[in-house]
């Protein structure tokens, strides 16, 4: 019945470096786990590149290894919606394409929709909450506090903060950004924390990080199809 911090993992070299952090430093474990166990949760947009997928297993090895909780929600579990199975299968339900003109929906509906629907349900399991509705997480506030969640934006990234969406903000500079659309249930019951902010680590320092725990270095995380992508991630993709 002890309490848990999840760290949200993207499959990527921020939140990669965020797990070696949280399970080999003492003084990173001290500072943002405590006397909480860690659960890492990720969830699958369908439309990673191959490389990500086998990274995703060998970070799934190393938890087992190391007896932490890890897990990958594919569309099979179903915790995602039945329109949003995976960024192709919205394409192809929906007969449309995305664009940096248009809302930018997939991060919330195939993220973090899908890994809160998914968390809810490990609260009920773990701990024998009851409920619909968002229930569970009022029960583990009202017991332990507002759940811990860590995410992986690196110094730099200040402003994916603000929201999903922000990106498109920082395109078309005329436009005022969106307030933070954050459920009501979320802002009562969890906590949102950015270590690698807090602690001044860029993605170069992440790395680093990665690097001098003896592990190779992931590609950084992106849907093969988004269209926010740099020039080089679109070389990378050809």
């Amino acid at each position: 019945m002890k309490p848990i911090t999840v760290l949200w993992f993207g499959g990527g070299q921020d939140s990669t470096a965020l797990l070696y952090l949280l399970h080999f430093s003492s003084t990173w474990k001290a500072k943002y786990l405590g006397t909480s166990e860690l659960v890492v949760i990720m969830s699958d947009t369908g439309n990673e590149y191959p490389n990500t997928y086998e990274h995703i297993a060998e970070v799934s090895s190393f938890c087992k290894v190391h007896d932490i909780e890890f897990h990958f929600i594919t569309a099979d579990m179903g915790f995602h919606s039945s329109t949003w199975h995976s960024l192709q299968a919205q394409f192809e339900k929906n007969q449309n394409i995305m664009s940096v003109a248009l809302p930018k929906s997939c991060t919330d509906k195939l993220k973090i929709t899908v890994c809160y629907n998914f968390l809810e349900q490990l609260l009920k399991e773990r701990y024998g909450f009851t409920g619909n509705r968002k229930k569970a997480f009022y029960e583990y506030h009202k017991k332990f506090g507002k759940l811990t969640c860590i995410i992986g934006f690196a110094k730099g990234e200040e402003s994916r903060q603000l929201a999903p969406e922000y990106v498109q903000f920082e395109l078309f500079e005329e436009f005022k950004p969106p307030e933070p659309t954050i459920p009501v249930y979320r802002k009562a019951t969890i906590n949102q924390v950015y270590p690698l902010i807090e602690m001044g680590l860029d993605r170069a320092d992440c790395q680093e990080v990665i690097q001098s725990y003896g592990f190779k270095v992931p590609i950084p995380s992106n849907c093969m199809m988004c269209p926010f992508q740099s020039a080089p991630e679109l070389i990378y993709l050809h």
